[in-house]
């Protein structure tokens, strides 16, 4: 019973993978000086920043096959069949989610001489299925403008067929659609988990967070996705995380930006709004490396990020002639639109003074005096008189503060247990505290305390393990979990 168990169990394991792999492969035909196919080559796969290799041989067809690899740089493939040359194909590039095809022809000679052919690092042309889709390496991630660095999912909004996330007002579900589909219709991975934001829907949301320096690489596939890619019709995102090597590594990191670099709006110009406040501060570091080498290795990585900005709204508020008890109203002169205001058609609005008011009134009282003081207290005055009905009401203009501070934690461990067993287990741990400007605003009027907040309380953690059986059988199983947790607070402690 037991053993049924655990056979359900690895079942149930890898059809979790099966939905979503995060790995790559190399595949390509061996062949001699006349082009002919040679049969049971050997060729090596080597990790050169772990020391891992894979060995296999080529089939009755010249062709050799690796599965189920990491992806990433630093990849050497050797190749050695008696009577030729041994044959060394370095500085090889495997993208997330693709099988790169690399060709090899030896050259006849002794064995014992090697030829060594050091390739461009690129992604080759994909002839192993009919996705569309760009791979993004380490160093191109790096290079990301500021406003994207703490997820790189939001790139898929790059590809061809993707409408892009900021399509303004009514945009909708057209926000991030991916040809065609719903913009939450995407599938986001990470390291072959899903990272989905089912709550909230939003286009490109990564559950536990995925920081630009934690990331070893990314792709996005936009058209033709294979059955292995998720259960969405949009757009795939696969993101796998750095592992450590045999040599330390690590970086230290800010990105600073503040209102001196940017402009004032169109309208806080007009009403005379001073220019938002703006300090963006996004911090961190990573450091990976062995704790035994070629075995043992393990990658750290902090993002941080501290917002305190000015977020512009127009509030209407009295005008000062509503604020003494007098009343506006149009007078219906012949000629006057129904929307004449007092700063564009004066001759069509006529005041009527606080006694004048108290006359129409059928107890003569008016204006209450303690709504006109509440007013008075409450309102400030109006400095955009382009809002409001332009009878008695106008628009007050103003920066309110919002603030946003952040924190995530990424941990990876890889174990190469031995030539053919290799384990591997990862967490994330997001916070995030900011001023809820999505479902409220930050401050009804100046002075005003915050209306509510966003608190992100997110975890995600993968554990999987890699068996060659055979040159031929290769069994991946993994599992994990990704945690979204939101919480709404009406007030800051």
């Amino acid at each position: 019973m037991k053993r049924i168990l655990f056979a359900g169990f690895l079942i149930c394991a890898f059809a979790l993978v099966a939905a979503a792999q995060s790995t790559s492969g190399v595949t390509g035909t061996v062949t001699d000086p006349q082009g002919a196919r040679v049969v049971g080559a050997t060729v090596t796969l080597t990790d050169t920043k772990t020391s891992k290799e894979l060995t296999t041989t080529t089939d009755d067809d010249g062709v050799y096959r690796f599965v189920q690899v990491p992806p990433g740089e630093g990849y050497k493939i050797t190749v050695t069949n008696q009577g030729f040359q041994t044959l060394v194909l370095s500085n090889i590039t495997l993208g997330v989610g693709l099988t790169e095809t690399h060709d090899v022809q030896l050259t006849a000679g002794n064995v014992a001489e090697t030829v060594e052919v050091v390739d461009q690092g690129g992604a080759t042309l994909n002839t192993t299925d009919a996705s569309i889709g760009n791979v993004i390496d380490e160093r191109r991630l790096k290079e990301l403008p500021i406003q994207v660095r703490s997820s790189p999912a939001a790139l898929i909004g790059l590809q061809p067929g993707v409408v892009g996330s900021n399509v303004g007002a009514g945009g909708g579900n057209r926000a991030g659609s991916v040809t065609g589909s719903r913009a939450d219709q995407g599938n986001i991975t990470i390291d072959g988990i899903d990272a989905n934001d089912q709550a909230t829907g939003q286009f490109a949301a990564t559950v536990g967070n995925a920081p630009i320096d934690a990331i070893q690489e990314f792709r996005a596939v936009s058209t033709n996705p294979d059955s292995d890619e998720g259960r969405s019709s949009g757009g795939q995102v696969e993101l796998v995380t750095k592992s450590g090597t045999n040599e330390f590594h690590g970086n230290v990191r800010e990105y600073n930006r503040t209102a001196k670099t940017a402009a004032n709006s169109f309208f806080n110009n007009r009403s005379g709004t001073a220019r938002p406040q703006l300090t963006r501060n996004q911090f961190g570091g990573s450091i990976g490396g062995p704790i035994m080498k070629d075995k043992l290795f393990f990658f750290f990585d902090l993002e941080a990020r501290r917002d305190a900005q000015g977020i512009s709204y127009t509030r209407t508020v009295p005008l000062d002639h509503f604020r003494n008890g007098s009343l506006g109203f149009h007078n219906g002169v012949s000629g006057c639109a129904t929307n004449a205001r007092l700063t564009t058609s004066p001759g069509c609005i006529t005041i009527l003074t606080p006694a004048q008011v108290a006359a129409l009134d059928p107890r003569g009282t008016g204006g209450n005096a303690a709504l006109l003081a509440f007013i008075n207290s409450r309102y400030p005055r109006a400095n955009n008189l382009n809002a409001g009905d332009g009878i008695n009401t106008g628009g007050f203009t103003f920066n309110a503060p919002s603030r946003r501070k952040d924190e995530t934690y990424t941990n990876r461990y890889d174990w190469n247990v031995n030539d053919k067993q290799k384990v591997f287990g990862r967490w994330n741990i997001a916070r995030r505290t900011q001023t809820d400007t999505v479902n409220s605003v930050a401050a009804q009027f100046p002075g005003d305390p915050e209306t509510s907040q966003i608190i992100v309380q997110d975890y995600a953690w993968a554990v999987g393990h890699t068996w060659v059986a055979s040159p031929t059988i290769i069994n991946q199983a993994t599992v994990g979990v990704s945690r979204s947790g939101l919480l709404f607070p009406t007030d800051f402690e």
